[in-house]
């Protein structure tokens, strides 16, 4: 819950999404990390909620160190990748929806991801199915970045057994500094 009235989800990000990337990267065994992170967040001081505007520079600082030669949106896509495992395997929801990615079908993830983003208040996103192996994913006033929401979907697709994952980005113009308006083409064989 937002920490007051003033506050809404549309500026806040559950504590969940820090500790997911950390998980995902393996930061908990890099105490040096941790330190330098402790002004973003800190496991034994967490907060329910956090400004959006921390989360962006917690995963800046989280990115740079573990993809410092990669382009920034190349780093956010390898840390989106980190990301998924992070979250299906350290939380209670990532860890149902985990055993259940192997039975439903690929279609079916798409669609239960896009309700899975709403749910958690992380913006709106929509698809659109362009044909048996290939949706147009909507993502408007969205928290988290698009290469990285990019990389986490299509670890998802991986993990279910989607073969040759391609995505093709597109942001838009139109959301706030603190939010982003993005299209990805997630498409498979």
């Amino acid at each position: 819950m937002p920490v007051n009235a003033k506050e809404s989800y549309d500026s806040l990000i559950d504590h969940v999404a820090f500790e997911a990337m950390l998980k995902g990267v393996g930061a908990f065994d890099d105490p040096a990390l941790l330190q330098k992170l402790k002004p973003y967040y800190g496991k034994d001081t967490a907060k329910a909620w956090y400004p959006i505007e921390v989360y962006q520079e917690f995963t800046e600082v989280v990115r740079l160190h573990y993809f410092p030669k990669l382009l920034p949106d190349e780093g956010d896509f390898a840390l989106g990748s980190k990301t998924f495992y992070g979250y299906m395997k350290g939380t209670i929801i990532g860890r149902v929806a985990l055993a259940s990615i192997k039975v439903i079908t690929i279609p079916r993830l798409v669609k239960m991801t896009a309700q899975l983003w709403n749910d958690q208040h992380s913006g709106l996103c929509t698809y659109e199915k362009l044909d048996e192996q290939k949706y147009l994913c909507h993502y408007r006033e969205f928290k988290f970045a698009p290469y990285g929401v990019a990389g986490m979907s299509a670890e998802g697709l991986n993990y279910r057994g989607a073969k040759k994952v391609r995505t093709l980005v597109t942001p838009l113009a139109g959301a706030s500094s603190q939010h982003f308006n993005f299209d990805i083409i997630y498409e498979w064989e």
